[in-house]
């Protein structure tokens, strides 16, 4: 039996600047200038980021294919059958731009886990995964699983987000943590791929899943 699994993943992107400053110097004869320069953190998340890319591995291996959802701010497994191990490759991108030589970090957490209007609700932990993208990876790589988030989750829909607080993100929702700055790199932004692994439980119901995933960004 084909479950059909729309898996509607929007990403949302959300930044937090640290407070402090940079101080830089120079000096000509007896008079020394002193300027600061404002931390800056931007990230954005681009979603099924290479057209034509789909679902890996189950009955058949057929060939990847998105699902008829699958669009800008979305990923779409389309159809898959439980019991089976399914690779999405290139799932995400994730884009940073700092002028902090310290560098940053990225975490990602599931808003809720897998919800379905029918069928309520199916663990994300043991469903959706990830790994940095590499020709390498198939259905069956080590990957780590999203949590569902235990901060308060705001907004809804495209608006969906997560409100950490001063604690900020859980250290189990790292994917990325990046050592410096990004100034002179192309663009002056770091890239890093994401694929995503799609594992569906054997006793999962047919039904129509989705979740909204979201990516935060912290300078160090």
């Amino acid at each position: 039996m084909r479950a059909h699994y729309g898996l509607f993943t929007l990403f949302l992107a959300s930044a937090l600047a640290l407070s402090a400053v940079g101080v830089g110097r120079a000096s000509t004869g007896s008079v020394q200038a002193t300027w600061k320069t404002a931390v800056i953190i931007n990230m954005s998340v681009a979603p099924n980021y290479q057209s034509g890319y789909g679902p890996v591995g189950g009955p058949g291996n057929p060939t990847p294919a998105p699902g008829p959802s699958a669009s800008s701010g979305y990923v779409d497994f389309g159809k898959v059958v439980q019991g089976y191990n399914y690779l999405y490759k290139d799932a995400a991108q994730v884009s940073v731009l700092t002028n902090d030589s310290s560098g940053f970090q990225v975490f990602a957490e599931g808003s809720s886990d897998f919800q379905s209007s029918g069928s309520g609700t199916w663990p994300i932990g043991t469903t959706l995964f990830w790994l940095p993208t590499s020709s390498s990876n198939t259905p069956f790589s080590s990957a780590m699983p999203f949590e569902k988030t235990g901060a308060t989750v705001t907004g809804s829909g495209s608006s969906t987000g997560i409100a950490y607080g001063a604690g900020g993100p859980p250290g189990s929702a790292l994917v990325w943590s990046y050592p410096g700055s990004t100034i002179g790199l192309p663009g002056n932004t770091a890239n890093q791929g994401y694929d995503y692994q799609l594992q569906v439980s054997s006793s999962a119901p047919v039904a129509v899943f989705s979740v909204y995933v979201v990516y935060t960004v912290v300078a160090k």
